[in-house]
């Protein structure tokens, strides 16, 4: 199996949702914390923050790491993450999904061969380009697009090989907005 490290992106300043939402609780647990425990048991070679506040990384012994395109958004902070994995595979999570276990981040890096650039989470039709396994040796591409001045994502993506992963779509539910 190949060396695999996640990156828990932390970056957002939860506007939408009115608070931090890495430390709001569900199920008397912090989001930042559940999703930490699941990339946690998927990376074989260590994860890290990337973004997020000091309250973050004691809360999940993480370090946080940063690069030259923070603040920049989600492919900046996905750039920045590639750029300074030291394995091969590369595992991505946003921090505000309640749902998603280590098994299903498992899927992703079991899906990503050695001809993919990325295993991307599939649920209702709809790719979920945070929740992915990346190909840490083609990490040129995606900054290739973002030094070309793309922000999206999706995007960026475009001439890549992407290895879709069906899951079910209430384990890919994000929480943008607080839950009523």
């Amino acid at each position: 199996m190949s060396s695999v490290c996640g990156v828990l992106l932390a970056g957002g300043a939860s506007s939408r949702f009115g608070e931090d939402k890495f430390v709001y609780e569900i199920d008397g647990e912090a989001l930042g914390l559940r999703a930490a425990r699941a990339l946690s048991g998927v990376a074989t070679a260590g994860c890290w923050l990337q973004g997020g506040l000091n309250e973050h990384a004691m809360l999940t012994g993480l370090e946080i790491r940063s690069g030259s395109r923070e603040g920049s958004g989600p492919l900046g902070a996905l750039v920045d993450a590639l750029e300074c994995c030291p394995s091969e595979v590369l595992v991505s999570l946003p921090c505000d999904m309640p749902a998603i276990r280590s098994d299903d981040l498992a899927r992703l890096v079991a899906s990503l061969g050695p001809d993919a650039d990325a295993a991307v989470a599939v649920g209702d039709s709809r790719r979920h380009w945070l929740v992915a396994a990346w190909n840490v040796g083609r990490r040129h591409l995606l900054g290739s697009a973002y030094d070309s001045g793309e922000r999206s994502v999706h995007r960026a993506v475009g001439s890549m090989l992407i290895v879709d992963v069906p899951m079910d779509e209430r384990v890919l539910t994000n929480l943008n907005r607080r839950p009523a």
